[in-house]
């Protein structure tokens, strides 16, 4: 043979090339999956799920608590009287027409992050654990913006051991149609869907959605993305997932309708996007 070695060469280079675009088509398409990995970064985020390397999404719908902790922050911190009238939801199952003097009177914000101390009973108190509801997108991005530099203040109270357990730059914000659809349409671990046919009232009679970590539970260990309340997104003018005033057929993870106003049925969740 004139050149004995050059049958072996191109066979291992053929096996070289395939397995080059065996990993190349691997790589692009865990980037096409929301819940595909591409290593095993892990990192520690209260209240929320790791859903790859670089995005988490919270456990649970916003709450009524979270949000007011939000706006103690523009009242107390801030100083900030305009753009607090403009985040206050309508008023809704909680009378939040009471919340100035409740702000005033019972509450304290804590700059130890991620706490509200509650010194009397009030809203935050017997409701705080329902999610809010009654908002607007524009409300909801702002709240985004708060918990991005909430964040920024609770990692730099980290020392430096601590420090390795978490990301330190997380932008918050809305989810996007795609994530949130794609994130929700996963196996239910608890199917017990918190919609018309599971009823639940408040002290006036009418219906209501229930606490945020109550009913359904799917395989992130993700509270209510289907049901209690409808979600907002930040690229499309919809909410997601049906809510507790709809049938269980439109509570699932392709339910949508346009998303008007706030109401008592609609709410939201944010994700955590590691920079």
């Amino acid at each position: 043979m004139l050149f004995p070695n050059l049958h072996k060469a191109l066979n291992v280079g053929r096996h070289f090339m395939r397995n080059i675009v065996i990993l190349t088509i691997s790589i692009l398409f865990s980037f096409s999956v929301v819940g595909q990995s591409t290593n095993e970064t892990k990192f520690t985020l209260p209240g929320f799920v790791q859903i790859n390397d670089t995005l988490f999404i919270s456990t649970c719908e916003t709450s009524i608590r979270d949000y007011a902790k939000f706006l103690l922050n523009l009242v107390q911190l801030n100083k900030d009287t305009s753009k607090l009238q403009l985040c206050i939801p309508n008023p809704n199952y909680t009378d939040w027409t009471m919340w100035s003097s409740f702000s005033k009177k019972l509450l304290t914000y804590d700059d130890n992050i991620f706490t509200i101390i509650d010194t009397s009973i009030s809203f935050t108190s017997w409701l705080g654990n329902y999610p809010v509801v009654n908002v607007d997108k524009i409300q909801a991005l702002e709240y985004c913006k708060f918990k991005t530099e909430e964040y920024k203040i609770f990692f730099n109270r980290l020392t430096q051991k601590q420090r390795r357990k978490f990301p330190e730059k997380v932008l918050f914000r809305l989810p996007t149609a795609k994530e949130w659809t794609e994130i929700a349409n996963t196996p239910l671990e608890n199917p017990n869907i918190i919609c018309k046919d599971y009823f639940k009232s408040d002290l006036t009679g009418q219906s209501m959605p229930m606490q945020i970590n109550k009913g359904s539970i799917n395989s992130f260990g993700i509270y209510n993305m289907t049901g209690n309340v409808a979600e907002l997104v930040i690229d499309a003018n919809n909410v997601y997932g049906g809510s507790f005033k709809e049938t269980i057929d439109n509570c699932n993870s392709t339910s949508f309708r346009e998303f008007i106003k706030g109401d008592n049925a609609t709410g939201f969740r944010i994700i955590a996007i590691i920079k």
